[in-house]
């Protein structure tokens, strides 16, 4: 399907100029002394994939996106399981997860195996003001809006990975007729995890907690 340009939220010029490298082995390349996150994206019923993306804190906080992954299992318990396996091998320090709609029951699900350090980013809310307790929910917008960020400032090397650059070359912005900032793609899933793996550069700043 044919993307105008001028209506992508991520310009293919600047997805291009993210991918840095091209392999990385878990064997060769996980370093235990680094924090590793991952992003998930729950499959709806009959939709698309299951994503997962990984990405290595440097000791810079740069992020790198290090491994990308999709599996069209349609069943929630074994693709848990399957995130719970991958734990086991990185220990990540947070999972952001899908836990909207179709999203909520898995991932409360992967929180009764892996605790705390999943984060329900649909339902995680950020201080506003480190002196209050007023919160307010971190948005979609707010998700593509950072991950946009730090792909403009150099801080999202990325492994060179044709499904990524295609789910995040499908997305698209428009306003509605009420003035509201939409964004959308029908290759999304990918793109969704993505975004939520980039939230690891506000996790160590925001006190994020799930009601």
């Amino acid at each position: 399907e044919f993307i105008d340009e001028f209506q992508q939220y991520f310009p293919t010029a600047l997805i291009k100029k993210c991918m840095t490298f091209m392999r990385w082995e878990y064997k060769e390349h996980y370093n235990k002394s680094l924090r590793y996150y991952e992003g998930v994206d729950y499959a709806g019923p009959g939709k698309d994939d299951n994503a997962f993306v990984t990405g290595e804190m440097q000791s810079n906080n740069d992020l790198r996106i290090v491994m990308v992954e999709e599996s069209d299992e349609p069943n929630t318990v074994k693709t848990n399981r399957r995130i719970v396996a991958k734990d086991g091998d990185f220990n990540f320090r947070k999972l952001f997860v899908d836990s909207g709609g179709f999203g909520c029951g898995p991932s409360d699900e992967l929180t009764e195996k892996l605790g705390r350090k999943v984060i329900g980013l649909n339902n995680a809310k950020k201080s506003i003001d480190k002196n209050t307790e007023r919160t307010n929910k971190i948005l979609k917008e707010d998700l593509y809006s950072n991950a946009k960020v730090l792909m403009e400032q150099g801080k999202i090397p990325m492994i060179d990975s044709l499904p990524l650059l295609n789910s995040l070359r499908s997305m698209t912005f428009e306003y509605t007729p009420g003035k509201r900032f939409v964004i959308k793609g029908k290759n999304s899933h990918l793109a969704e995890a993505f975004v939520r793996v980039c939230w690891a550069s506000k996790a160590k700043s925001l006190n994020l907690y799930v009601f």
